[in-house]
């Protein structure tokens, strides 16, 4: 199992989002990002995978719906994402 933290970045489809998981992904963490767009995600998932080894995992969700973030938060694998928080 590798030893890497874990960041969780809302919006990362774009703007700051976006380049938050470039750096951290670059910076040797794994990255779990959030956003509306399914195929932004899976895009940004794949490119940040083969530029820098990073475990990345997407989650299609819109953060001002409460079911759907409650949803989204609860089926992340914590074994695999170990977070500090839920």
């Amino acid at each position: 199992m590798k030893n890497r933290k874990v960041v969780f970045i809302s919006g990362a489809t774009s703007g700051i989002g976006r380049s938050c998981a470039f750096i951290f992904a670059q910076n040797n963490f794994d990255v779990i990002i959030t956003g509306r767009r399914q195929d932004r995600l899976v895009a940004l998932k794949s490119n940040l995978e083969q530029q820098f080894g990073a475990t990345i995992l997407p989650l299609c969700f819109d953060v001002r719906n409460v079911e759907e973030t409650q949803k989204a938060i609860a089926s992340i694998d914590k074994s695999a994402f170990p977070l500090l928080m839920f």
